[in-house]
This record gives C-alpha cells, sequence and structure tokens, in this order.
C-alpha cells in the first residue's frame, strides 16, 4: 500500500478549529493596538492598510476564513467524499494555486492591496 499520506488538515496537530482560532485571536488583537495607536477609525485603517506586519496577520486572518468557507462549500455540496475523490480534490487546488501563483507574476506592476482582493475572489 506504499508510505501513509501527509494529513493536510493535520500538521503536527494543528487543525482547522485551532488555526482559526488563533489566526482570529492574533487578528482581534492586531486590530485592538491599531485602535489603541490611533483611537480613530480612519487613521486606524490606514495603519491597517500600511503596515506589512499587520497585513501579514489579516492575509493570515482572510486565509483562514477562507479555508473554513472552502471545508464548508465542501460539506455542504459534496457530502462525505471517498479517499481517492479527496485526493484529487487536493491535486486539482494544488494546481490551480499553482497557476493562480504564476498569473500573479505576470502582473506584478499591479501588485497592490486591491489587486490581491480582486485576485482573491476568482
Amino acid at each position: 500500500r506504499g508510505a501513509p499520506r501527509w494529513k493536510a488538515t493535520k500538521m503536527a496537530g494543528l487543525t482547522l478549529a485551532k488555526y482559526t482560532a488563533v489566526s482570529v485571536t492574533v487578528a482581534a488583537g492586531a486590530i485592538l493596538h491599531a485602535w489603541s495607536m490611533r483611537q480613530q477609525l480612519y487613521p486606524t485603517m490606514v495603519l491597517l492598510t500600511t503596515n506589512k506586519t499587520l497585513l501579514v496577520v489579516l492575509g493570515n486572518f482572510a486565509l483562514s476564513v477562507m479555508l473554513c468557507m472552502g471545508k464548508l462549500v465542501k460539506v455542504t455540496f459534496l457530502g462525505d467524499l471517498r479517499e481517492s475523490e479527496v485526493e484529487r480534490l487536493h491535486d486539482r487546488m494544488k494546481e490551480t494555486v499553482m497557476e493562480m501563483c504564476i498569473a500573479m507574476t505576470i502582473f506584478r506592476e499591479e501588485f497592490s492591496f486591491s489587486f490581491i482582493r480582486y485576485f482573491s475572489f476568482l
């Protein structure tokens, strides 16, 4: 049967629920930190969209939300899948992510927050 497949959903005990909980906690802390520094909405939003560390934290939060939405869509529309179907789904997702990364390198001159936002909607 071969070596056991590496499970992406349980990397070293990290489940999607734990990852999302940590991501929400860190994002909430980052937003509260930005609010405590500026104490007004507009300057806080400017800080959140210009500070690179805060952008990474918010991007990580967005990734966890997208993973949860993907799992919800999979459970809602596909239900229980066989192991071969799950493997094929993962392979297709890897190909899609690689194609998106290659497409982003083509448009690297227009690389901005709005570009990432529109690209993630695809």
